[in-house]
């Protein structure tokens, strides 16, 4: 079993649940990685579905016209409270 597979799923709770925009990227990044499923399987060294929510949510993070998302912090399912 995957000991970090509770982690992560509190990671993406805390993510979805901060702001509306980040479940509809999240619904978004779903239909696009399932609709390409075929031509990126995980077994074969693409990212997972996951991997490409986290690098959506980065993106909420860092973007250049301001944060949606805050940071995350450096362990754990939280938001960074620096």
């Amino acid at each position: 079993a995957d000991a970090y597979a509770l982690e992560r799923d509190e990671v993406v709770r805390l993510l979805l649940d901060a702001d509306p925009r980040a479940r509809e990227l999240a619904m978004l990044i779903g239909d696009w990685v399932r609709g390409r499923a075929p031509l990126m399987p995980p077994r074969r060294g693409f990212p997972n579905l996951y991997t490409f929510r986290i690098i959506g949510f980065h993106g909420l993070m860092a973007r250049a016209g301001g944060a949606i998302l805050p940071p995350l912090a450096a362990r754990g399912s939280e938001f960074d409270g620096t």
